[in-house]
């Protein structure tokens, strides 16, 4: 919570503690309370109205009223403060009559898909009265329509009488609402209109004792003592509607009720609310007898307004350190990690937010797969298109962060900086030779004429058909970059090839070069700002833009659908994922993402499936686990719409759980294909002979001890290893023929253990579109029936989990180990993860560009 909720807190405290009270003789009302429902609530008048609506989670909130009287002026006062499901409310009555009196309630609420209850416990001073619990409730089913219900003084608290006077004790009340919304009839589920206009019925139900007060002199307050809840009906008709943004106005109408303390005649009050953002006004009056209320409130959500001076601001977005896919673990040490789904919803925050007028995107020292950066920078120059500018400042930068600033309308630059502009490379390490020098033999077979998986075993240099298809993939991506990059500072592709051979650059370079726009220091950055855009233009930081979160004031609707988004990161391996260690990279656990999809697609409020998937592949068992559960989505009994997104690398193994799905969506830059199989088992005999072990093997069948690792293979089981991986080769063919709906030869033009750029894999139909996970997201929301203009929420899967200790220990000390040294470990920790003789769909490589 805030400090400004915990300070509400306080001062509560204290005015409880200090508040000067007098007694009574009776239990009259307490303050009158700007415009309510006990069926709209959530704000912090909760407690008194419907503790229910707490659960609503509307955001911190302080409100202060003021109930006034056109006779006598001021009548008391009182504030509500509420916030994370609980809330306070003090009220202080200045009356002639009844003297000074107050009531301090305190409430709390919870609420599940709709449904919310609450309860809250009410406290007196000046007023001889038992303290009270009233329990509320509120449903609402659809984005038209809410209910709500209280019960009042369940406990039967004694009222003005002796302790063991059990006449006095008060009957539970019931406050009963009705609340209907008719433009959200006609608008898509979270459409932008319907809640224009809110009509509410409300009903209070109350029964009392004879000797609840005196009598008047006409005994006309005494009701008799078998009328019923029924009896004495007040009914109170209301109605709000927003004008425009800003401005809203209210009316309710209560008829008059003949008897009873609660008597009254009919009354019509009208109201007018104004807000600025966060801090609004507003004031109710009953017509004729003058009496009504002012009020001011503060929140901790930004509610829209077109009554309010906006400023344009540009929101500073830093990015450093990785970004990731998805963040499968909370630590108490480790700070979260960027994800790009994040970013880019960000991003577009910015766009659909009038007061964003552009971004200052500072690039340090951050780090992202090539696909990651293409729908970062894509999501920049749609908000660009919107008309908002984008700044980017550096301070040192290599190929990817230039790739990514060179979409911006002005790049800035440290005086002292380096920009590493040089182009791309990729390298390949053999351990050949090392392997040779200890005594291991490598024993490995591979399906396809390009899958080279197994060559950094089995060779010491690449081979012809592993360098033609690396140079085919880099000339791609290459020109890719050198177009982006002159697309984005206007340069012509020959141009930005000739700047690639004269890096790198000094930052005194790059000015020269035009390859920044200035050299500046950040704490110049505000005034050049200002210089650019205008005196008006203010910066404001990330998280202070975070905590301008806006208000949501839809009701809750059961029919809204949900889109699954299911995370396959890693290494493809048997049993449960893991998060990755000291010396290992993350890896994708079979029994972990089957289930994910499971539960997806068995959820009733699941409407369809994005599977997005970063992984090069592994064990083909643990990927045909997988891709069964994809085949149930799509083609079982139970299926949904399964649209798969590609990220970095989606290659071998990582295409086989893909190529079942309904679409294949990849970003020009993914690297995908590899439709081959390697398999086989290293051989340390020789090993053991430098080394003075020696073995003994008893066997019962003379291949027993095929895939030991004490002894090659004999001629006769290198025949039987060929044909099994060729076997795993027709299956992989035969999945991606029936998930694609093409001839298996067809498929086989294109495998062959080849690798692909997703913009290569589209032409070859092993891709349907070339997107990023937003574009996968559209598609799943409308193939999962969700109406134009129609809000839907998003579910990450798998569930996320809070690292234990030892996993904490154990990230501290990743921090000391160098990248370099982290990132050769992991590569040669990945050959352990394999038994032998295990099938495998695995890429050769992962492309990077730094």
């Amino acid at each position: 919570m805030s400090r400004g909720f915990h300070m509400a807190v306080i001062i509560h405290i204290l005015v409880i503690t200090f508040c000067s009270v007098l007694s009574a003789q009776v239990a009259p009302d307490f303050l009158r309370l700007p415009h309510h429902s006990v069926a709209v609530t959530g704000d912090a008048l909760a407690p008194v109205v419907n503790p229910a609506g707490l659960g609503v989670r509307s955001g911190e909130s302080l409100l202060i009223f003021m109930p006034y009287s056109t006779g006598s002026g001021l009548a008391g006062w009182g504030y509500a403060v509420g916030g994370e499901g609980i809330g306070l409310v003090g009220e202080f009555v200045r009356n002639d009559v009844w003297s000074n009196r107050n009531r301090h309630t305190f409430g709390f609420g919870l609420g599940y898909r709709g449904l919310y209850l609450g309860a809250a416990y009410a406290w007196t001073k000046g007023v001889d009265r038992e303290n009270n619990w009233d329990i509320g409730l509120m449903a609402r089913p659809f984005q038209f329509l809410s209910f709500g219900g209280v019960a009042r003084g369940v406990n039967e608290p004694r009222i003005n009488a002796p302790a063991d006077s059990a006449s006095a004790m008060a009957a539970v009340g019931f406050d009963l609402g009705l609340a209907f919304r008719p433009l959200a009839l006609f608008t898509p589920i979270g459409g932008k209109y319907g809640t224009r206009i809110t009509l509410t019925a409300d009903a209070g139900l109350r029964k009392y004792p004879v000797t609840y007060l005196e009598a008047t002199p006409d005994r006309s307050n005494i009701l008799d003592e078998t009328d019923g809840y029924l009896d004495n009906v007040d009914w109170k008709l209301g109605a709000s509607v927003e004008f425009v943004p800003g401005i809203a106005g209210y009316v309710d109408y209560s008829p008059e009720v003949k008897q009873g303390p609660h008597a009254h005649d009919g009354m019509i009050s009208t109201g007018l609310s104004l807000n600025f953002g966060r801090i609004g006004f507003g004031a109710d009056r009953e017509r004729g007898a003058g009496d009504g209320v002012s009020y001011l409130s503060l929140t901790e959500f930004h509610r829209p307004s077109s009554i309010w001076f906006h400023r344009q601001k540009f929101v500073e977005i830093r990015l450093k350190g990785p970004i990731i896919e998805y963040e499968g673990s909370a630590s108490w040490f480790r700070p979260d990690r960027r994800t790009v789904y994040e970013l880019v919803r960000k991003i577009e925050r910015c766009g659909d937010d009038p007061d964003v007028a552009g971004i200052l995107l500072r690039i340090e020292d951050f780090s992202a797969g090539l696909a990651k950066i293409q729908e970062i920078r894509d999501a920049l120059r749609e908000f660009m298109d919107s008309g908002r500018s984008v700044v980017v400042y550096l301070e040192s930068c290599g190929n990817g962060g230039y790739y990514l600033a060179s979409v911006a309308d002005y790049i800035f630059m440290n005086p002292v900086g380096d920009l590493n502009l040089t182009g791309l490379s990729a390298h390949a390490v053999f351990l050949r030779g090392t392997l040779d020098r200890i005594g291991i033999d490598p024993n490995y077979v591979h399906a396809g004429g390009y899958k080279s998986a197994s060559e950094s075993l089995t060779r010491e240099d690449m081979s012809p058909s592993q360098r033609e298809e690396l140079n085919f993939v880099l000339d791609e991506l290459y020109d890719d970059f050198v177009a982006a990059i002159a697309d984005g500072r206007g340069y012509i592709e020959d141009q930005v090839r000739e700047l690639v051979e004269d890096g790198p650059f000094t930052a005194a370079d790059a000015f020269s070069a035009g390859l920044v726009d200035s050299l500046v220091y950040k704490d110049e950055l505000k005034d050049l700002l200002k210089d650019y855009f205008g005196l008006k233009t203010r910066l404001v930081t990330e998280r202070k833009y975070d905590r301008r979160t806006t208000l949501n004031d839809e009701w809750y609707d059961l029919r809204r659908k949900s889109i699954a988004v299911v995370y396959g990161c890693g290494v493809i391996v048997h049993g449960a994922s893991s998060g990755g260690g000291l010396f290992s990279d993350r890896t994708m656990g079979s029994e972990t993402i089957a289930r994910a999809l499971r539960k997806a697609r068995e959820s009733k409020s699941v409407a369809a499936i994005v599977f997005r998937i970063d992984s090069p592949g592994g064990s083909m068992l643990a990927s045909d686990i997988i891709m069964r559960e994809v085949k149930l989505c799509t083609r079982g009994e139970e299926r949904k719409p399964l649209i798969v997104s590609m990220s970095d690398v989606a290659g071998s193994g990582g295409y086989y759980i893909a190529c079942m799905a309904d679409t294949i969506i990849a970003m020009p830059g993914t690297i995908t294909g590899s439709i081959g199989v390697i398999s086989g088992k290293l051989a340390y005999n020789r090993l053991q002979g430098k080394i003075g072990i020696t073995t003994e093997t008893l066997r019962r069948g003379k291949h027993a001890d095929m895939w030991s690792g004490h002894r090659s293979f004999t001629d006769e089981e290198w025949g039987k290893v060929r044909r099994e991986t060729e076997n795993y080769y027709r299956i992989f063919l035969e999945r991606v023929a029936e998930g694609r709906g093409i001839d298996t030869s067809e498929v086989n033009r294109f495998a062959q253990g080849r690798i692909w750029t997703g913009s290569q894999a589209a032409e070859r139909k092993l891709v349907d579109l070339t997107g990023g996970l937003d574009l996968a997201i559209q598609i799943a929301a409308f193939a999962g029936g969700v109406k134009d203009g129609e809000s839907f929420g998003v579910k990450t899967y798998p569930d996320r989990r809070q690292l234990g200790f030892g996993d904490e220990i154990l990230w501290v000390a990743m921090k000391r180990v160098p990248a370099d040294v982290r990132r050769l470990a992991a590569s040669l920790n990945g050959e352990s993860r394999w038994e032998a003789g295990e099938p495998l769909l695995l890429m050769p490589y992962r492309l990077e560009i730094e």
